[in-house]
């Protein structure tokens, strides 16, 4: 008994390794129930703090918390001080997510409490200013975060650095003291120069509230950085902070544009949550009823028979051999595009760092200085506008792409921004691929192959309505893309107009892609391409 939930924990282990999180999840419960039969409490706490992990990494924070107040009980009843550090911080991470304010400070409390680490200590107490701060209860927030910046360990990371700094220059600001400003440029300067994404979102964020009454044009400036850069991040936290900021400083047109969008952006993240958690839920509960099943139990046992066991040992070494061959191929070819995907990242990075950054202050300088004046002035203002315009969209078409479980949230997100009075797009059926199973590379083409599709559109097709169909059909990723623009008037479709890029895509992963030239109208193509194997 004592080998069998042994080997059902090894089992979880390696697919959580291989990051196939719902085998793992499935058999971290079942090795916990094998070590509760055992009377082994330790062990099946292991188990459920394991669950509790893959649950918050994946955004289940109900199903978490519960998975780990389960192992807490079992953890201080022996008074395990290394584990209950983990649970404790863990815990309050989970309840700072879900907003339950109280809790969370009352865990990170706890594990300040036994933790030895001088600034993992600091840590705590930063996370603890912030959600003091989130209370409006400055002054305790502000006696965390001065004992954190005193600390020796406070230069150890420059990040941490930058976020306690920022923090005491907020709450400062709330509390009406002179010096805020100078504490939180202090801040976006180291976040600046390590490039810290969600930092200086918050950093944005937080000037803008700060020039909020004195200078309303400076505090939509920050606000628009902070939207800016916040689309390089995959936290959409961050998105919808950044949005929810833009709104407040704007107005008419400007505002609706951006309420909508947060819409779209937090229903997506509703809907994806909510999904989560009940894929954990139905798992527990197929678990339930199976775990008596003495046919899934047969499936665990190791064969004694020798000569199968002879037999399994060559073909899984002939096997191996081949493997291996593939894999160091596919994996050479991965690695080649990866490179290709990072220099598209970093190209997008330097525009919008070096060049839209220095378009958008020399706009600002030019819209309040008398350098030029009549139509002269409102000439060159239009004309670096559209160069503005010209580097956001090369920015924003090469930024970072989250392959992780927001994947198919950003996906749709991207589709939707082609969307507006006059062009509808619709997006149907792409909740139904399991996204999670697909490779990174895969996801990366995908996304990039209809961006170009919509660029095209945006640009030539003169479209009203576009569709993106997304299925499964014989272990191929399915996408139709249609909509009703000029088409081509081409007999036969040349690819190098402006297309080269989204065959070659196709074919880097092992795709194809298909027009339909007998349509008279509009323009129409399938692209296809193959699910993984899963050995599971």
């Amino acid at each position: 008994m004592k080998s069998k939930a042994m080997k059902l924990d090894s089992v979880a282990s390696k697919w959580q390794v291989n990051k196939l999180t719902d085998s793992a999840f499935f058999y971290y419960n079942a090795s916990h129930k094998a070590y509760l039969e055992l009377n082994d409490s330790a062990s099946a706490a292991n188990s459920l703090f394991s669950m509790s992990e893959i649950q918050f990494a994946a955004g289940d924070y109900p199903g978490s918390e519960a998975s780990a107040a389960k192992a807490l009980n079992i953890y201080e009843s022996f008074k395990d001080t290394k584990f209950l550090l983990r649970v404790y911080k863990h815990l309050g991470a989970t309840h700072k997510e879900l907003s339950n304010i109280d809790y969370a400070i009352s865990y990170y409390k706890k594990a300040s409490e036994i933790e030895k680490d001088a600034f993992e200590i600091l840590k705590l107490q930063s996370i603890m200013a912030r959600l003091y701060i989130a209370k409006s209860d400055y002054f305790t927030a502000l006696e965390l975060l001065n004992k954190a910046l005193k600390s020796e360990a406070i230069d150890k990371d420059p990040a941490v650095k930058a976020t306690v700094l920022d923090r005491i220059g907020y709450a400062s600001f709330k509390q009406g003291n002179s010096n805020s400003l100078k504490l939180m440029n202090e801040a976006l300067k180291i976040r600046q120069g390590i490039n810290n994404i969600n930092g200086l979102t918050l950093s944005y964020i937080h000037l803008s509230e700060y020039y909020n009454s004195i200078d309303p044009e400076n505090a939509k400036l920050y606000a628009l950085k902070a939207y800016t850069i916040a689309w390089q991040s995959s936290n959409y936290k961050i998105k919808l902070r950044s949005l929810l900021r833009l709104i407040a400083v704007s107005d008419g047109k400007d505002a609706d544009m951006y309420t909508h969008h947060y819409a779209i952006l937090k229903n997506d993240a509703d809907l994806s949550a909510q999904a989560i958690e009940s894929k954990f839920k139905k798992m527990l509960d197929a678990a339930a009823l199976k775990a008596n099943d003495p046919e899934d139990i047969a499936k665990l046992e190791v064969s004694k028979d020798n000569n199968k066991i002879l037999t399994l040992a060559l073909v899984a070494s002939i096997f191996s051999s081949v493997l291996l061959f593939y894999q160091l191929t596919q994996r050479h070819k991965k690695e080649r595009l990866l490179d290709a995907y990072a220099a598209e990242t970093r190209l997008s990075k330097k525009i919008h760092d070096e060049i839209a950054n220095e378009l958008y202050g020399t706009l600002h300088y030019i819209e309040h200085e008398d350098v030029v004046s009549g139509s002269k002035k409102e000439k060159l203002i239009e004309q670096l506008d559209n160069i503005y315009l010209m580097t956001r969209n090369i920015s924003r078409e090469n930024n970072d792409i989250d392959t992780g479980l927001r994947f198919p949230v950003q996906l749709k997100l991207m589709l939707a921004t082609y969307s507006n009075d006059g062009v509808n797009v619709i997006v149907k059926g792409i909740s139904k691929i399991n996204w999670e199973k697909i490779e990174s590379i895969k996801k990366i083409a995908t996304y990039r192959v209809l961006q170009e599709l919509m660029v095209n559109m945006d640009k030539h097709s003169k479209a009203t309505v576009v569709l993106i169909d997304f299925s499964t059909e014989k272990n191929k990723v399915k996408i139709i893309y249609s909509d009703n623009g000029i088409g081509t008037d081409c007999p036969k479709i040349n690819l190098k107009n402006g297309l080269q890029n989204v065959e070659n895509r196709m074919v880097s992963i092992g795709g194809s892609i298909s027009f339909d030239s007998k349509s008279e109208k509009g323009f129409h193509l399938t692209l296809t391409y193959p699910l993984p194997i899963l050995y599971v």
